[in-house]
């Protein structure tokens, strides 16, 4: 099912780098995800840390330094880092913010092998240019698209994340879009901004079921989709990695609440668990169908049919994977898993999955660096 193209050429040059550890830094707006990968590409670690770089750069170093914690002997190696945290609020444009963060991570990597991704032109070493800021801006999606085309013949890659939904075609080796900004990809609609945790419930649906009725949902952020999923059951541990709505609880309880202001009543704890669990389940349908028209839609752009064909492939990424496996059911599509495709210990693997694109880019750093040598 899945292929290594450069293996052989690469088998001197793992044997003369065995030591060597490749990382990869995924710099977004809330989280920073890392993973490291020795020269034979085996996961050496994974993992997430709270960045809300809407408060400053400061969290962004603290960040780097807990994560250095989780490396073997704190080595990160060859180190190569892709970002979409420039679009935060705190930069006045995206420019301003790659700047920012390449500097930050110049800084706190001083005197270690660096550089940053850009899609297409590839690992940027050095000094960035300005003119280099576009390509880099939010490349992350490319490094995990093209990691994934490299691995298995045709499909959709789905990233599902906390925030975001990248829904990346591939076959033959290489990704089918000719997409290359959040501004093109919104278009193609190949990025959506909808994800299992910080996205407000509001944003997926406007009603909910409640006792035989329905009611419309205040336009307010009461609620997000990690109370969903609290509730429902299907949230993964570690997913919700910032304060709730409201600065209380993370418990089943408390996200009730919470929905519960979303059609303005309080939650009565007499009542039956089931009427909750039924509107939140209405919810998380709700984000699923959304995303799985999508993919419908992509499928049928590349005339693969809208569902059931043997040879096309669901690759399902980040920590709402549930929704891809959910979604290739009901297209009838085999569903892989991204931790399937990787060479790692087993308890590396849930987490290498959450943080796909980290993982992906420590892969095409470490295949870089060998082809050079």
């Amino acid at each position: 099912m899945f292929h290594s193209p450069g293996r052989e050429q690469c088998r001197f040059a793992w044997r003369m780098t065995e030591a060597r550890l490749f990382s990869g830094w995924d710099v977004g707006g809330a989280h920073l995800k890392m993973a490291a990968v020795n020269a034979a590409g085996r996961l050496q670690a994974a993992g997430q840390w709270s960045t809300p770089l809407w408060r400053g750069l400061d969290c962004l170093a603290a960040a780097v330094e807990a994560a250095c914690g989780a490396l073997p002997a704190r080595e990160p190696g060859h180190i190569a880092v892709t970002m979409t945290g420039e679009l935060v609020d705190y930069f006045s444009d995206r420019g301003e913010g790659v700047a920012a963060i390449s500097h930050c991570l110049s800084e706190v990597f001083a005197g270690r092998e660096i550089s940053f991704y850009g899609g297409q032109q590839g690992f940027l070493r050095g000094a960035l240019r300005s003119d280099r800021y576009a390509a880099i801006a939010s490349a992350n999606w490319y490094a995990t698209g093209s990691y994934i085309a490299t691995r298995m013949q045709r499909g959709i890659l789905v990233d599902v994340g906390s925030t975001t939904t990248d829904i990346m075609p591939f076959a033959d080796g290489r990704l089918l879009t000719a997409a290359r900004s959040d501004h093109e990809r919104l278009l193609r609609q190949e990025l959506c901004y909808t994800g299992v945790v910080r996205t407000p419930v509001m944003a997926v649906t406007d009603r909910l079921p409640w006792q035989g009725d329905w009611c419309p949902v205040m336009n307010e952020l009461f609620a997000n989709m990690a109370d969903v999923y609290r509730v429902t059951g299907e949230l993964p541990a570690g997913a919700d990695m910032h304060e709730t709505c409201d600065g209380r609880d993370k418990t089943p309880g408390a996200s009730i609440r919470r929905l519960a202001r979303m059609i303005g009543i309080d939650a009565d704890r007499t009542a039956d668990p089931q009427t909750w669990h039924a509107a939140a389940v209405h919810v998380g349908e709700r984000q699923r169908e959304q995303l799985q028209g999508i993919v419908e839609k992509v499928l049928q752009d590349h005339g693969w049919g809208a569902a059931g064909q043997a040879d096309i492939q669901l690759v399902g990424a980040g920590c709402g994977r549930f929704l891809v496996r959910s979604m290739a059911n009901a297209l009838q599509l085999e569903y892989v898993d991204f931790d399937s495709v990787l060479e790692s210990p087993p308890e590396h693997k849930n987490t290498a999955a959450d943080c796909a694109t980290a993982v992906a880019l420590a892969q095409l750093l470490r295949l870089s660096t060998c082809n050079k040598n």
